[in-house]
């Protein structure tokens, strides 16, 4: 009787799950992967002075488009820093002869926020 039970419990093991292996976390989406889509403007200033303009930014790869009330108003290539604190940001004219834009960005969840500090060899923003 013994061996028997010895025989069905060694014979249950063998059918039992395997102990929990660990999850592999959520592939972490790149800034580029954030990005994509139309953002709509909700705040800006430019010398103190507050945007009440319907401005639109679509992100498609590296391409940015920027439209008001609809029209595109400039197009802009972007390039993305290195991993780092703060994230930056640069846009470049489409087709030359633009300064670039230097930002810094950050992302929560639904809301991006762009620092702009200068153009051109401007020194980049620190927050």
């Amino acid at each position: 009787m013994r061996r028997m039970t010895l025989a069905l419990a060694a014979l249950s093991l063998a059918f039992a799950p395997a102990p929990f292996l660990p999850r592999k976390a959520p592939p972490v989406e790149s800034d580029e992967q954030i990005l994509q889509g139309e953002w709509t403007e909700m705040d800006s200033s430019n010398l103190a002075k507050p945007s009440s303009a319907d401005v639109k930014y679509v992100f498609s790869g590296k391409d940015v488009t920027v439209l008001q009330t609809g029209k595109v108003v400039s197009r802009w290539t972007m390039t993305l820093g290195p991993a780092a604190t703060p994230r930056r940001m640069d846009l470049a004219g489409v087709g030359g002869g633009r300064l670039p834009y230097l930002y810094t960005l950050k992302t929560d969840g639904p809301t991006l926020r762009l620092v702009l500090q200068g153009r051109g060899e401007f020194m980049r923003p620190r927050r």
